[in-house]
């Protein structure tokens, strides 16, 4: 039986670094790997906080003809490969049937 000098590398622990292709929130401090999809050439990621992605959207929203317009804006938000709107009313559907209540009283409307 020989000596294994190297064995002690087994018992250190290795952060786990998560992957933000799909989005994340961020509540502190974290290190993240960012454009990390192969579409991110293409398509890549904005990483920024959140008041600042509003005021963004709010500049950019309110410098378009239709801002004086009561035109509806249509805004498609993916998470992954769904559209935002489908996963929640997926997910309403789901507490209705387990729920029995209607989905105007599930979000309080």
């Amino acid at each position: 039986m020989g000596l294994k000098p190297f064995n002690w590398i087994n018992t250190i622990g290795v952060p786990q670094i998560p992957q933000l292709a799909k989005g994340g929130v961020l509540y502190e401090e974290t290190a993240f790997i960012g454009g990390e999809y192969s579409g991110a050439n293409n398509n890549p990621e904005i990483v920024t906080p959140q008041n600042i992605l509003k005021d963004t959207f709010d500049q950019v929203l309110s410098n378009h003809e239709w801002s004086n317009n009561s035109q509806p804006i249509n805004l498609i938000v993916n998470v992954g490969n769904q559209k935002l709107g489908q996963i929640l009313l997926d997910n309403l559907q789901d507490m209705k049937r387990r729920t029995g209540k209607d989905i105007e009283a599930l979000v309080g409307g």
